[in-house]
């Protein structure tokens, strides 16, 4: 985000971003459990699966959780608004890389073995991005923002970002 934007504008697009990429979980498990109907014959066996499946799933929640606590710790305290929610949005952004990931490993799999309950994996995760999704009060919680900073970022027209 180098470039100037309001409040509004700022909550928007990373909503944006990050529904599209919520979304993109159930899309694809879409397309996989269409595919698994039209298909015959599975391209692998899915003992292996059946414990790496919830494995990953795990790994990468627990790694989104970890690194995104740890990408906002970074982030100055004593900063200005303007340069704390550019780099909220980059943490973000890798918290929900890692937690879609897993998702599409799961659809996969599902894909490889026909065995649709391995959707399950993508339909968690969907869920998981659902509960945790970015507003205008979890932001000001994560980067436990004062009463002023929580005003301003209330205000539609405030400018949030600086373009830096």
């Amino acid at each position: 985000m180098n470039r100037v934007m309001t409040s509004k504008q700022y909550f928007q697009t990373i909503g944006l971003t990050y529904y599209l990429q919520a979304f993109s979980l159930v899309v694809f498990a879409g397309v996989v459990y269409y595919l698994i109907g039209r298909s015959e014959t599975p391209i692998g066996d899915d003992r292996q699966w059946t414990l790496i499946v919830p494995v990953i799933l795990l790994i990468g929640m627990a790694t989104s959780y970890y690194l995104f606590r740890l990408m906002v710790k970074r982030i100055d305290p004593a900063a200005k608004v303007q340069q704390k929610l550019p780099k909220y949005a980059s943490a973000l952004m890798v918290r929900s890389a890692l937690l879609e990931l897993p998702g599409l490993f799961s659809a996969l799999v599902a894909y490889l073995t026909l065995r649709p309950y391995y959707l399950g994996g993508a339909l968690m995760m969907f869920l998981v991005f659902l509960v945790l999704k970015p507003s205008r009060t979890t932001v000001a919680e994560d980067l436990g923002l004062n009463p002023k900073e929580r005003d301003f970022i209330n205000k539609p027209d405030s400018i949030v970002t600086d373009g830096n």
